[in-house]
């Protein structure tokens, strides 16, 4: 059931601007809605919007959704799909930072904070954090095979 939509839009700068809204309506599954704005970008703040529906996730991601902070992460916890692949990129990471110390997991900790904020700049794009999931899950599952 679709309870939460995200609104996206471009403000003046031309920068992505992401909102979760909770909805109250049952609403189709897939039915993009494109909002244009009249007047001028500087006084409407906007050029224009989309709103997407989201799934609110029943599967909780590796992190305390109640801390969620950027756009990435709420649309994480509003999603089952994304919520499923964070604790199965945890779950490798986990291993690993198990199976290292000193430099190497020095250097794997460094790592995962260069894929975290790169994730991050997908924003509530669910297919861009998804690939950025599947990638990073990937590269972790080769260094563990690599360590046995």
């Amino acid at each position: 059931m679709i309870t939460h939509i995200s609104l996206i839009f471009a403000d003046a700068m031309k920068q992505k601007v992401a909102f979760a809204i909770p909805i109250v309506a049952l609403v189709p599954a897939f039915f993009p809605i494109y909002l244009h704005f009249s007047g001028s970008p500087e006084d409407e703040g906007a050029q224009a919007a989309v709103v997407q529906p989201v799934e609110t996730g029943t599967i909780s991601p590796g992190f305390n959704c109640d801390y969620a902070s950027t756009a990435t992460e709420l649309t994480i916890c509003q999603s089952n799909l994304l919520a499923e692949l964070d604790r199965t990129l945890n779950a490798r990471y986990d291993t690993l930072v198990f199976d290292m110390e000193g430099d190497r997991l020095e250097k794997l900790e460094n790592a995962q904070a260069t894929w975290r904020r790169s994730r991050d700049k997908c924003r509530a794009e669910i297919p861009c954090i998804e690939a950025a999931y599947v990638v990073r899950i990937e590269t972790l599952s080769a260094l563990i095979t690599a360590l046995r």
